[in-house]
């Protein structure tokens, strides 16, 4: 098979690049290169915060599902399930519908290699 198309490679490569967007998107949160937002510097940190642990979860989810983890399996999808609320229920724009196509291949994925890491004694 394909090495890109393996599901399991694929869905590792895919929390990779969840990871690069949400690091990101909390440098630019920190930074305000584009002098977008007017919040307050205490809210900006706790948004750069929590984008930051939700780098660090995605990084683990690829880390552990690159590994065939059945635990890392079942903390992928909690990461992505949460990850596609969360994208679907905030307002909706260009990025974020990246982010939903990303997430969504990522479903794709995660499911076809969960039949191959929750199928394995």
């Amino acid at each position: 098979m394909n090495d890109w198309l393996d599901p399991v490679r694929l869905a590792c490569r895919l929390f990779y690049v969840n990871t690069g967007i949400w690091l990101t998107l909390a440098a630019v949160t920190l930074t305000r290169p584009l002098n977008l937002d007017a919040s307050p510097p205490e809210v900006r940190w706790i948004i750069a915060l929590l984008m930051l642990g939700n780098a660090v979860a995605t990084f683990v989810a690829g880390f552990g599902v690159g590994r065939n983890s059945r635990l890392f399996w079942y903390v992928g999808m909690g990461v992505l399930i949460v990850n596609l609320v969360l994208t679907v229920t905030d307002q909706v724009g260009l990025l974020d519908l990246v982010v939903l196509i990303v997430d969504l291949i990522l479903l794709a994925a995660m499911i076809q290699a969960g039949r191959r890491i929750l199928s394995r004694p």
